[in-house]
């Protein structure tokens, strides 16, 4: 006699313990899947400002002192060289001696009417970034340098936050699916779990492609005659 109220509490618990695990995530993580990489609430690098609880002063945001610091590194390189084409395979040659890649390269032959070029996209360790630079200088006459850091260490600290949240996330709907009495309790958690998995690959694809954008910084160069 008591089996069947038992049973009938337990399918009324199921799916009020889903909402309950969604409102608690939608209130922590909801709106943070993002299709670029700019973070919400925080922008890239330390230029968020915040209010000073002395009151009303704003001073810039800071990434925690313990965690590493993560910045994307770009160059732009203008070279005057005597044999674009030429200075162009020593300049592929000299990314992949540093553990780089050529992402694109064009050569344009001499005409009539225009000096022979060439253009590279190139991406080499950030750390080899400088040591390139000054191999390259011996290609020609350097007309253009200019090199630029972002520091993306705030936007990398919320993004892996988000990623354990709905790791987590994950694992509970998958756990209250092993558990579920009835065929509406496992849809609703079934269609919950797709949503979040979803969402957790969406954050993992970002953080891997901003981790290339780290480990490998890029140099566009530029030959001409």
């Amino acid at each position: 006699m008591t089996s069947q109220p038992l049973t009938r509490r337990r399918a009324r618990f199921v799916p009020l313990l889903i909402a309950v695990i969604l409102l608690a995530l939608a209130t922590g993580c909801s709106g943070t899947v993002q299709e670029d990489f700019s973070p919400s609430p925080f922008p890239v690098g330390d230029g968020e400002l915040r209010e000073d609880s002395a009151g009303g002063a704003l001073a810039p945001r800071q990434a925690p002192d313990a965690v590493q610091r993560e910045v994307i590194r770009h160059a732009t390189m203008t070279i005057q060289v005597p044999d674009p084409a030429a200075a162009s395979q020593e300049a592929a040659e000299a990314a992949q001696r540093a553990g780089g890649r050529i992402d694109h390269r064009t050569e344009r032959p001499p005409t009539s009417q225009s000096v022979g070029s060439a253009s590279l996209t190139m991406r080499v360790p950030a750390d080899r970034l400088d040591p390139v630079i000054e191999q390259l200088r011996a290609l020609g006459t350097v007309s253009e340098l200019t090199i630029s850091s972002s520091d993306v260490t705030i936007q990398v600290v919320d993004l892996d936050a988000r990623i354990d949240a709905l790791a987590t996330s994950v694992s509970r709907l998958q756990e209250i699916m092993g558990t579920a009495t009835s065929a509406e309790d496992l849809i609703a958690a079934e269609t919950a779990l797709a949503e979040r998995q979803a969402q957790l690959d969406g954050l993992r694809s970002q953080r891997e492609h901003l981790a290339d954008q780290v480990d490998l910084s890029t140099l566009d160069l530029y030959l001409a005659q």
